[in-house]
């Protein structure tokens, strides 16, 4: 399509070429004497009553979608507030989505929470790229949130042996099967025996304290699934 400045009343301009385009980006539009119509009220050309003297090119802008990626990430209790743990996964949703951009337009390849401990989080960061030249059509904006579970944790009292001296004889402590580097546990009961015998070690979540190397308690980041 095109206007004209002059053009007599009940009389028709039209175009008989036009410009398309798909990505994101400027597409002129040049027209010239050939690609222009003119006609009256009953379709008879009056393009020989004109002189054409300028044409002032056109042009179709096409801006680029905008889409909001909202990436959530999941991992269990490491002990980092990083994405590096194997059991870190996330899952993305479009809360503005542009037509054809999809999970393998993008990757994350950061995403760092706001606390190490077990928690939902809605103040994590992260760093995401954009792939297959996705940042030509597509203006977006990534947020980040995520949540990090408790790890499961089998705890083993410690056995001992001694022999009868008449003394009291004490045992203490546990192992974990799967304990976070850098967190300690501890027992906070023991067992006694003067003696011969056995004495059974028996110990339950109340006896049991897990630390990090700063000493706050790392508790409630482990699920203690079995003594």
């Amino acid at each position: 399509g095109a206007t004209a400045d002059n053009l007599v009343a009940g009389d028709t301009l039209a175009t008989t070429t036009q410009v398309s385009g798909t990505n994101a980006g400027t597409y002129d539009y040049v027209l010239d004497a050939n690609d222009i119509v003119i006609t009256d009220a009953d379709g008879n050309s009056m393009i020989g009553n004109y002189n054409l003297v300028g044409f002032t090119a056109g042009a179709l802008n096409i801006a680029k979608a905008a889409v909001t990626v909202d990436v959530n990430g999941s991992k269990i209790y490491d002990g980092t507030t990083a994405m590096g743990d194997s059991t870190f996964t996330y899952g993305v949703t479009y809360t503005n989505g542009g037509a054809g951009f999809d999970n393998a337009m993008f990757e994350v390849t950061d995403f760092v929470y706001s606390s190490k401990n077990v928690h939902t989080d809605q103040n994590a960061t992260g760093t995401a790229g954009l792939l297959n030249n996705a940042g030509n059509n597509f203006e977006v904006t990534f947020n980040y949130s995520g949540s990090i579970t408790a790890r499961d944790l089998n705890i083993t009292a410690n056995s001992g042996s001694a022999v009868y001296n008449g003394n009291v004889h004490t045992l203490s402590g546990a192992t974990a099967d799967n304990l976070v580097a850098g967190d300690t546990l501890a027992a906070l009961t023991s067992v006694t025996g003067t003696n011969a015998g056995t004495y059974d070690y028996i110990l339950d979540a109340d006896s049991i304290t897990i630390t990090d190397a700063d000493g706050n308690s790392m508790l409630g980041n482990y699920n203690l699934v079995g003594f």
